[in-house]
């Protein structure tokens, strides 16, 4: 035998078992009773338990009929799938009761249930996605939406294109750094942030919710507002109703791609103000009030030829910048004159030029700056009536070393600064720290602060955020109970943390733990994880963190250094 037919011999033999070696396929019930980890793909078409945390150093597949259940969290250093089965139709079942980490594409062809975190790179939801009530998801870029979706938590993502009804529960956080797109339904009962908003159908915006579109919202679906609607540009072009107590504000920022804080009604849009709501446009407001030829001739027919409408009742509409109203009809015929909104019966404030004489509306009747200033003071002032600081949440706990406040707004007019406030009886309050405002801003702010004091029994905390001007507000009051000692029964656990120096991921070994808290050098807390394989630190600022490791007797403190 010749040399050159011997050496690809002996390869395919080296090569089989090794290439085996790559894949994990699970076709039956198998159950490990600790935590995991897999240097290889990973296929399930039967069942496996894990009770513990696992780790795939590869790609997860979970088949129709297939089952995976881990106690614990899950990270995977490529793709995860969850799939199905067109026949007979049967669709895979996944669920994490920790943590879910996919550095690569997540698909949801079945269904997924996490009770804890959830990142990924991308994602495409196309069946039951299901997250924890005080979980999160973070996916980096688009978030494809070919199911039902509803978040009772906080999501974020880079982008998301929904296909079917999307869902923002009371109490949850939708944000989205580029654009939303929705094919289906929305409702908002909590707080909703985009870049940029396409609606082709319905959003529904609930009495106690706010959704803040940076720059531009454009509107093909109806869009019903019981609650706060921020944009940078709106453009109508089917029904926007601003119900009563509600409120429409155009922001205009001159350092957003959307400059003029405008509002378009075009030909075939329809601006509804109820009763008592208030409609603020920091820049021009266009009304299109033409008729198209087309739309002429079927007039003749006695069909109702569309025209860009804005009708109100006891409202307030404040136009920073001009109210613009293009031609008339082209025929004399009444049923296809535009509306326009009558000052006779609503406040109407128009800043710069306005073009209403050319629809009957007296000049006399309609109010100016002068007018505003002497009705409301200055137009900051108005805004911080009608834009407060919106307080989504304030919590204090203890947390073994001391005491960690968070909270985050939704948005802030002239914030100047909070100040966290204790006291011994819930009646008398002394000021802790002062914490600085962010302004005036229309994206959430998270903020966070750990006082290293020992405390015991019952103290009472309160946050106040004070304006530029002096005024001020409180949140309710929170007691946390401490209790009579801190130390940490943890001599016999000597835990390591490793790599260190690290760049993305560290690994802790050398006892159990319940989770770990990482902190920067000055006591903020950066993130809480709960116990798994290994933890990311992307995120983490570079330089020296504390890696608090909180056990069932106690907290145990450790250095790690980010590259």
């Amino acid at each position: 035998m010749k040399t050159r037919h011997i050496i690809p011999i002996l390869l395919a033999l080296v090569l089989v078992p090794t290439l085996s070696a790559w894949a994990k396929t699970i076709s039956g019930t198998e159950t490990q009773s600790n935590t995991q980890t897999l240097n290889e793909n990973l296929t399930i078409n039967g069942t496996y338990t894990i009770n513990g945390d696992l780790t795939v150093k590869g790609n997860v597949t979970v088949n129709g009929n297939g089952t995976l259940i881990i106690n614990g969290s899950l990270y995977v250093t490529g793709s995860f799938t969850g799939d199905y089965r067109i026949l007979p139709r049967s669709y895979s079942n996944v669920t994490v009761n920790g943590n879910l980490i996919v550095e690569k594409k997540l698909t949801a062809d079945g269904n997924i249930t996490v009770n804890g975190d959830m990142t990924a790179n991308s994602m495409d939801a196309n069946h039951s996605i299901s997250i924890g009530d005080n979980a999160s998801i973070t996916i980096d870029n688009k978030l494809t939406g070919n199911t039902n979706i509803t978040v009772n938590g906080q999501l974020q993502a880079g982008s998301v294109e929904n296909n079917y009804p999307l869902t923002i529960s009371k109490n949850a956080t939708m944000t989205i750094s580029g654009k939303l797109l929705g094919d289906d339904n929305i409702t908002v009962n909590g707080h909703l942030e985009a870049g940029e908003a396409e609606i082709n159908e319905n959003l529904t915006i609930g009495s106690d919710a706010m959704m803040i579109v940076s720059n531009l919202l454009t509107d093909d679906g109806d869009i019903t507002v019981n609650g706060k609607l921020e944009a940078g540009e709106i453009i109508v072009n089917n029904n926007l109703t601003v119900n009563s107590d509600a409120v429409l504000f155009v922001n205009k920022d001159e350092s957003d791609s959307n400059p003029n804080g405008k509002l378009t009604v075009n030909s075939d849009g329809h601006l509804k103000l109820q009763p008592n709501s208030t409609c603020i446009i920091e820049g021009n407001l266009k009304q299109d009030g033409t008729v198209s030829i087309l739309k002429a001739l079927f007039s003749l027919l006695n069909e109702t030829a569309e025209t860009g409408d804005i009708e109100a009742s006891c409202a307030m509409l404040v136009v920073c910048g001009d109210y613009e109203i293009y031609s008339t009809p082209l025929l004399n015929n009444s049923d296809m004159d535009a509306e326009y909104i009558n000052p006779d019966e609503n406040e109407i404030y128009v800043f710069g030029n306005n073009e209403l004489s050319k629809v009957g509306i007296s000049q006399n009747s309609l109010k100016n700056r002068a007018d505003f200033e002497e009705s409301f003071g200055n137009y900051s002032k108005f805004l911080d009536d009608v834009l407060p600081i919106e307080l989504v949440y304030f919590t204090a706990h203890e947390i073994g070393y001391g005491v960690r406040f968070e909270w985050e707004t939704a948005s802030e007019l002239n914030n100047d600064f909070f100040t966290i406030e204790f006291s011994i009886d819930a009646v008398e309050f002394a000021e802790l720290t002062n914490i600085d405002g962010a302004g005036t801003s229309t994206e959430p702010h998270n903020y966070r602060y750990t006082d290293f004091s020992s405390h015991a029994g019952i103290i009472y905390y309160r946050l106040k955020q004070t304006d530029y001007d002096g005024n001020f507000s409180y949140s309710e009051i929170v007691p946390v109970v401490f209790a009579e000692h801190h130390e940490a029964e943890t001599n016999d656990i000597n835990f390591v943390v490793y790599p260190n120096p690290a760049t993305d991921y560290i690994t802790i070994s050398g006892g159990e733990y319940e989770s770990i808290s990482f902190v920067s050098t000055n006591g903020a807390v950066l993130k809480r994880e709960a116990a798994q394989n290994t933890h990311s630190i992307t995120n983490l600022p570079k330089g020296v963190n504390i890696v608090i490791i909180h056990t069932a007797t106690g907290d145990v403190s450790l250095r790690v250094i980010k590259r």
